[in-house]
Parts: C-alpha cells; sequence; structure tokens
C-alpha cells in the first residue's frame, strides 16, 4: 500500500482588518461670538464584528478613538471647537471665526487601520446685543 499526500491550506484571518465602522449622525452645531456655548454629545460608534459578535463584547477590534478636524484637509484643530471623549464643545470668541465651517469627525480603530469620518457643520454668527428696557417702577401709596 502506498501513501497518498494531500495538501490542506489553512487561511486564519482577522476580521477586524476588514470591519466597517457603523454610520452616525453627528448634529451640526451653532453659536454666536460671545454667545452661550453649544454642546452635542455622541454614542459610541460601534464596528461590524462588534455588532455581528455581540455576545463576546463591545470592542473586540479595540476602543474607538475620535478626533476632529477641519473638511478642507488641513491638520488644525479649530480652536472654538473641542472634543473630550464622545462630547464636541463649541465656543466662538473671536469675530474671525464667524461663519460657516465644514468639519470632519473621524473615527479610528488604530489597531487595525480602520477609520470612519462622518461630516458636519459649525455656523458661527455675529454677536447681536439685545437691549431690555426696564419695567415701569410701581407706585408706593
Amino acid at each position: 500500500m502506498t501513501a497518498t499526500s494531500n495538501t490542506v491550506t489553512v487561511v486564519i484571518s482577522d476580521p477586524c482588518f476588514s470591519t466597517v465602522i457603523d454610520t452616525k449622525v453627528i448634529a451640526d452645531m451653532s453659536a454666536s461670538v460671545l454667545g452661550a456655548s453649544d454642546t452635542e454629545s455622541f454614542t459610541a460608534f460601534t464596528d461590524s464584528v462588534a455588532t455581528a459578535s455581540s455576545a463576546f463584547g463591545a470592542d473586540l477590534c479595540g476602543v474607538a478613538t475620535y478626533r476632529i478636524t477641519m473638511s478642507d484637509g488641513s491638520t488644525g484643530v479649530p480652536a472654538y471647537l473641542t472634543l473630550s471623549g464622545k462630547t464636541l464643545t463649541l465656543t466662538p470668541t473671536l469675530t474671525s471665526q464667524i461663519g460657516t465651517h465644514d468639519i470632519k469627525l473621524h473615527v479610528d480603530l488604530t489597531p487595525f487601520a480602520r477609520t470612519h469620518t462622518e461630516d458636519f457643520q459649525v455656523v458661527i454668527s455675529e454677536c447681536v446685543p439685545t437691549i431690555t428696557a426696564p419695567t415701569a417702577p410701581t407706585a408706593i401709596v
């Protein structure tokens, strides 16, 4: 009896290298110069591996990190907009910041080189002071 040999190829792949980060809508933000701040919080982004394998936990491909940039590709982060965890805060302080600004929120799964971006707008209007007239005094009799 002669021995036969078979070649077996085993391919092991990590689904995190092709996972898709879910889409969310980031609400547009608006504020006026020297006015009240605008704050927008968002829930954590998930990915297709976590969604398909929810019984094993939410961060199977790692914890997502978040960063913001201008949509035009410039790397500078605007001073009037901050990101802390999953909270964006708009606090304009200069008239040079007035206008509509296109912003990108980047969601990164760094170990697997996976990135997703969401676009939103920031509208900064000029400060419009309002004057309220005092109420008429009441007569004391």
